[in-house]
């Protein structure tokens, strides 16, 4: 589900402690460059900004709050970093990431701008449970391996920064089970091979 991070790991990092500090710059700047930003659409919008092997275009330059704070760590290595956005009457499309849980890959969030119905829904057993984010504060998404999707019935938009890492570093075997699982999922194309 959607859980905490670590106050230690946030408190302790400059990437994750700046970002969340300055998450209203971060949503200026999405806002202000709204227009010229590659996007996937799937059924939702994606807005890759950073990734790891450049398949992306990468798009730091339109967020200097990312860019300024983006720093190496011994912690971990961030794989990829992306905007998440929903609107009411986005599709959804419930989906899995079947990325390995060998705890060693950490999916972050940071809502950015949130409404009363945006919520993560995680299908568990047949029920469906929601999760929704507090905004300007990190926390890991842990049912990747579970059926889910996002949620927004309001007119106001839903952004929400993702940050995939590996704790640790990565392997070339990470790398390309990675980019394989995103190929899967329709985001990156056909013409792509790691």
């Amino acid at each position: 589900m959607l859980t905490n991070i670590c106050p230690l790991m946030q408190e302790g990092n400059q990437f994750l402690r700046e970002t969340a500090l300055h998450f209203r710059d971060i949503t200026k700047e999405y806002k202000e460059n709204k227009t010229e930003l590659d996007s996937l659409y799937n059924p939702w919008t994606f807005i890759p900004i950073y990734d790891i092997l450049g398949v992306f275009k990468n798009q730091l330059d339109l967020f200097p709050t990312i860019r300024d704070n983006l720093v190496e760590s011994d912690e971990y290595e961030i794989v990829a970093i992306g905007l998440s956005s929903l609107v009411k009457g986005d599709g959804i499309s419930p989906h899995t990431d079947p990325i390995p849980t060998d705890c060693r890959f950490k999916r972050l969030h940071l809502a950015l701008q949130v409404t009363p119905s945006s919520s993560l829904v995680v299908i568990k057993d047949g029920h469906k449970i929601r999760k929704s984010w507090n905004v300007g504060r990190w926390m890991e998404f842990t049912a990747l391996s579970d059926m889910h999707y996002p949620e927004n019935l309001d007119e106001k938009e839903r952004i929400v920064l993702l940050v995939d890492v590996y704790l640790g570093g990565t392997t070339e075997e990470d790398l390309e089970h990675y980019y394989s699982v995103m190929h899967n999922l329709g985001w990156i194309n056909n013409d792509y091979k790691y």
